[in-house]
């Protein structure tokens, strides 16, 4: 079953495609500039299992902090991530990580009903 989240931060939509699978979720978080994927991370009951950034990436922090968390409540969690804005700075980086937050806390929230 699919489910799609969003926000909107910089003018550009973040959208987080949620597939819930029979024994787990994936999860495919892009958006900003340039849909991409740029780092995917699997965990396993709230254990990182594993985490692949492409060269001259930095989505790996978030893949990670999603697949953790979302493996706690779905027990296997695969996120691929990647979120583009041109030319910000470290304190907009800091309102995209606080976006990529909130639509994580929402995903949590929905599968909670």
């Amino acid at each position: 079953m699919d489910h799609r989240f969003s926000r909107v931060i910089f003018e550009k939509e973040i959208t987080a495609e949620l597939r819930i699978l029979d024994s787990g979720c994936f999860v495919l978080l892009t958006g900003g500039e340039t849909r991409h994927v740029g780092a995917v991370s699997m965990a396993r009951d709230g254990c990182l299992r594993g985490t692949e950034e492409f060269p001259g990436h930095r989505e790996a922090v978030v893949a990670q902090k999603w697949a953790v968390a979302l493996s706690r409540r779905m027990g296997y969690a695969t996120v691929a991530c990647g979120i583009h804005y041109d030319n910000v700075d470290r304190a907009q980086i800091r309102k995209i990580q606080e976006t990529t937050d909130l639509l994580l806390a929402d995903i949590l929230g929905f599968l909670s009903k």
